[in-house]
């Protein structure tokens, strides 16, 4: 049953309904009763002149006895304060009691049995609200497959709710590697049981690292199942030179959990050194050998020793590095210390405000120093001398403090005759040179101050400052004042006097005609002083009277003779429409005017008006029934009236005649004469139009009567999805039966889908298209490029009036594959074998490291951008070779000396150690130099491939005097041999000094390319042996050579 509402508006009347007829309703059918046998009654104006309408009977003969129709019982039914179904309506005859069993039945809510219901169906509207008590069930939320079985381990809910109402999502349980679905609906049974929730796997992810124990990624890949399905991993999938396994991961193998699954395969590096030898400019030793130990890649930090009296001249990056996989050796260089400390100026000890610049001092450690202070003006330096030695250790930054001299300043008072200002003295103040001098200049009665404030600076030792006052004028006012309006005579202002401060001064009163001086004030006489002076002399006025009196035409009085009290010259004005019914004609004087000095009296003459006034017929609620059934009556104040009331249709009169006497007061007044309303009968209807149920009827028709004129209003009732045309019914009874009509119409709306992705940004939408209510709108059909619902959504959505419908969509997983390339020189892509695989989500844009090749640098950084697209081409990440370097030694083989020598073209002295540079796998050819006096005796050139680390040669020299052992082979036919090799057009590189570079470790991923380079770095290494050594295998070369003497 639907709620249909009633309300009528008795005039605001709030009483309880009761549940039998009330003796006031006993009443009215006794006295209509009454009405049929006695003969109708007439309001008799003789009789009652003063009253306006007398009692009357209602005439057996026009009016019939009205109808007493029942009206219902409207019940509320709340729980907690809120409404919780729609209203009830129990109508019946007269007497008809409500009880408990004639109530709906609520589902979810039981009868509070507290209520009480005494109530029966009387001929008044009654109303009452029932409490209810929510009825609770317990449930146990219970998580299963799709299959109906239930999840192992899967935590349970317990739910409370009422029977029948929709479990809430957010009650369901969390289940780790399961989702919902997401569009079914379960409810809360009728008694406490399991409910069944049904969930459906998720996907999951398997992320593949080898790592090492610092937690670098060395690679990675990842694996996709979805939760409790088996896995295996294997663990040889990769290996990588250099590296070791360090433990076998527990978790190579089982079943997919409910999160992603991290397995790391943990690889160890083997263990390396460092040597570092610590040497002056000149190449001799100055500190014993640091021997660091540590695991290859693993960083190291060389902790420079205490050597006094040198400082460190290498580059400060050698000290930090990684360890290779061999032995490497760092040579660093020293030189003498060079000592310098600061002079620094300041106007405060605590050091915070700077008095100039610096000054810097330096000088060889042990030399002596001498630095004279300079002067600031108005300050004083704490020292004016710095002398003393250059000390590594004890020479610190030196502080000179200067302050500032001391000020007096004195303030002097003069007028302006530079005379001293009697009974003043001057103002000393204190301060610091340059400080500020701030004073507040005094007042000093009788005088003006030129300015405010003195504001200056303290400029010397002893400073005056002296300030000029001017002598003060002072006015005086003299007001005569009427004492009754406080306010200044008239013809008398104010007069003006000017005089000195200090000076005497006389007021006499003045005689002023129809006013007395009350009394003279006691400023009338006095002296002058630094403040105006105001005298007030106060004037009292005479007293007056007026007398009033009112005659109509006839010369009769009207009313009281009426006295006004006043004083001479004060104003007055006498009403002459204040008299109602009576018209104003003259008066013996004037009504406006002032008190005069005596006694007057003035006549003030009226006539009578004709006064218009209206009998109203009202209805119940005391509302005028229609303009056109008011009678207007017209006379002059005072005459007697009669009129006899009309019929109205659904209304019976309460008196038959009105009579009475005009009064004034009865002009333009509308008077309510009440009618009793007739039993009248409204009928609604409700229908559907246009949808899936048009012309059929959602409610029965309901017929509820009323009283004529009695407001009727009626709530339509809600049908979801649908709208009530009109909402609410707002009308009357009328003289007949009224049917009236509620039309249904289904809702319709434009709506707008939108695809938003898991972060809630639009990925895509539909066009903006016209629907109705619960219509099924497939979303499937329309998913964006690149996106896919999520698992166990509907692919429809039902439209409600929401008009944007945001429907969540998850981004494809995407893999994307990075291939390392690099160019020859003539701009040949060469794939370098190194590969690697990025896991993401489709339009995702992430950031990862390149791959690591060694002997290679990428081109365009170490990390690369990459958005995610359906586009299953593999990146190409291009490489360069890095740079390296060839330090070739011109050794004497009699001294194990390198040899300088001085240039035959061009007379520079050229020394005998340089670098060549290259790049990796790059060929060079190095070229020994022809050295006056000296031969090379090993070898004239070296060929050979730049590898991955920094290398070392030498080519031995012997002087052209030494004679050659004749039992040895001439090395000289070995080199011409040598030279008449034919090579593959290496890189000739011409003796010339080059800058050293610095390289950084590399870090290998790629077995394969790691191979190919070992391979070509010992095939170097062999065809240069034993001439050619790495950095990281030398100690000494001379010693590699012959063998260490000792």
């Amino acid at each position: 049953m639907s709620s249909l509402f009633r309300k009528f508006n008795k005039n605001k009347d709030n009483k309880k309904a009761d549940s039998h007829v009330t003796k006031k309703e006993a009443e009215v059918e006794s006295k209509a009763e009454k009405a049929k046998s006695e003969p109708e009654e007439k309001v008799d104006a003789s009789k009652e002149k003063e009253s306006f309408v007398a009692q009357a009977a209602i005439s057996s003969k026009k009016v019939e006895k009205p109808k007493n129709p029942t009206k219902p019982i409207v019940v509320s039914f709340v729980c907690d304060g809120h409404q919780i179904n729609n209203d009830f309506i129990f109508s019946g005859e007269v007497g008809t009691k409500l009880t408990q069993k004639e109530l709906p039945q609520i589902e979810g809510y039981r009868f509070d049995p507290k209520n009480k219901i005494d109530l029966v169906i009387g001929h008044k509207e009654q109303k009452i609200k029932l409490n209810y008590i929510k009825q609770k069930v317990k449930c146990t939320l219970v998580p299963a497959t799709s299959d109906s079985k239930v999840i192992t381990n899967a935590k349970t809910e317990h739910y409370e709710g009422q029977p029948g109402s929709v479990i809430p999502k957010d009650q369901y349980p969390i289940v780790k590697g399961y989702d919902y679905y997401n569009n079914r609906q379960y409810k809360v049974p009728s008694q406490n049981e399991d409910v069944k929730i049904f969930y459906v796997a998720k996907k999951q992810s398997i992320h593949v690292a080898y790592k090492t124990k610092q937690g670098e990624v060395l690679a990675n890949y990842t694996k996709h199942g979805k939760t409790g399905e088996t896995y295996k991993i294997n663990p040889e999938r990769h290996s990588f030179p250099g590296y070791q396994l360090a433990a076998m991961p527990q978790n190579l193998t089982g079943q997919i959990p409910a999160t992603s699954l991290n397995v790391d395969i943990l690889l160890e590096p083997v263990t390396s050194k460092v040597i570092v030898d610590f040497v002056e400019q000149n190449g001799n030793k100055i500190h014993d050998s640091l021997e660091l130990s540590g695991h290859y890649k693993d960083p190291y930090k060389v902790e420079l020793p205490t050597i006094d009296g040198y400082e460190l001249i290498s580059n400060p990056s050698l000290l930090n590095g990684f360890f290779e996989v061999k032995t490497s050796n760092i040579v660093l260089v020293y030189k003498k210390a060079t000592v310098s400390f600061k002079i620094n100026y300041w106007f405060d000890e605590q050091c915070k405000h700077s008095a100039g610049e610096s000054t810097v001092l330096s000088g060889i450690n042990g030399d002596n120093y001498k630095y004279k202070i300079h002067n600031i003006d108005g300050y004083v330096p704490s020292q004016k001398m710095v002398t003393g030695k250059y000390d590594v250790y004890n020479n610190h930054d030196i502080d000179v403090f200067y302050t500032k001299i001391q000020c007096i300043a004195r303030i002097v008072f003069v007028d302006e005759s530079e005379r001293p200002l009697p009974q003043t003295k001057q103002v000393i103040k204190k301060g610091l040179f340059g400080s500020d001098l701030v004073f507040e200049i005094p007042e000093i009665p009788g005088f003006r101050k030129p300015f405010d404030k003195l504001e200056t600076k303290f400029k010397q030792a002893n400073q005056v400052e002296i300030i000029h006052y001017a002598a003060k004028e002072v006015k005086l006012t003299v007001n005569y004042i009427d004492e009754r309006t406080n306010q200044p005579i008239k013809d008398y202002p104010s007069e003006q006097r000017n005089g000195l401060a200090g000076t005497a001064y006389s007021v006499e009163a003045a005689m002023i005609d129809g006013y007395t001086l009350t009394q003279l004030p006691d400023n009338a006489n006095g002296v002058y002083t630094n403040e105006p002076i105001v005298v007030n002399l106060v004037y009292t006025p005479n007293p007056s009277k007026i007398v009033i009196h009112r005659n109509d035409e006839t010369l009769q009085p009207i009313g009281q003779t009426e006295t006004i009290d006043g004083y001479f010259g004060q104003p007055y004005e006498i009403p002459t429409n204040n008299v109602p019914g009576y018209t104003f004609e003259h008066a013996s004087a004037d009504v406006k005017g002032v008190f005069p000095t005596s006694r007057l009296d003035i006549y003030l003459y009226f006539t009578s008006e004709e006064v218009t006034f209206y009998l109203v017929p009202v209805d119940q609620f005391g509302e005028e029934i229609d303009s056109q059934f008011n009678i207007e009556i017209t006379g002059r104040v005072g005459q007697n009236f009669s009129h006899v009331m009309q019929s109205i249709p659904g209304y019976v009169a309460s008196v038959s005649e009105i009579s009475g006497l005009i009064k004034a007061e009865y002009a333009k007044k509308k008077t309510k004469i009440p009618y009793v309303p007739q039993p009248e009968n409204i009928t609604i209807h409700t229908v559907y139009t246009g949808g899936d149920k048009d012309g059929m009827h959602p409610f029965n028709d309901i017929t509820q009567p009323g009283l004529m004129g009695e407001l009727f209003e009626f709530s339509a009732p809600k049908v979801i999805g649908y709208e009530a045309k009109p909402s609410i019914l707002n009308t009357k009874y009328i003289a007949e039966d009224q049917e009236l009509t509620i039309t249904y119409s289904p809702i319709s709306e434009k709506y707008l889908i939108q695809y938003i992705d898991t972060d809630n940004n639009l990925v895509g939408g539909m066009p903006e298209a016209q629907g109705y209510f619960a219509q099924a709108i497939d979303i499937a059909e329309k998913v964006p490029k690149g996106f896919r619902l999520p698992e166990s959504t509907d692919r429809y959505i039902y439209l409600n009036g929401s008009n944007t419908y945001k429907v969540t969509v998850e981004a494809l997983p995407i893999t994307t594959e990075f291939i390392a390339k690099t160019k020859d020189e003539n701009g040949n892509v060469i794939d370098l074998g190194a590969r690697m695989q990025k896991d993401g989500h489709y339009d995702e844009t992430r950031t990862f490291e390149v791959m690591t090749i060694p002997g290679y640098q990428p081109v365009n950084g170490e990390k690369i951008k990459v958005k995610f697209s359906l586009d299953k081409k593999p990146i190409q990440v291009f490489y360069e070779p890095e740079t390296r370097s060839l330090t070739v030694s011109l050794i004497n083989a009699a001294t194990g000396q390198k040899i300088n020598y001085n240039d035959e073209k061009t007379g520079k002295t050229v020394d005998g150690k340089f670098t060549v540079k290259g790049k990796f796998n790059e060929e060079y050819k190095v070229v020994a130099p022809d050295i006056p006096g000296y031969r090379a005796i090993n070898r004239t050139f070296e060929n050979g491939t730049f590898g991955l680390n920094d290398t070392e040669m030498a080519f031995l020299y012997t002087a052209k005097s030494d004679v050659a052992n004749p039992a040895s082979t001439d090395f000289q036919k070995i080199v011409d041999e040598s030279n008449n090799q034919q090579f593959s057009d290496p890189k000739v590189v011409h003796v010339e000094q080059k800058p050293e570079v610095e390289t950084q470790p590399f870090d290998n991923i790629d077995r394969f390319r790691n191979e190919e380079q070992e391979t070509v770095q010992n095939e170097t290494q062999e065809n240069s042996k034993p001439f050619v050594t790495k950095s990281t295998e030398t100690n000494d070369l001379i010693d590699k050579l012959y063998g260490n003497p000792e």
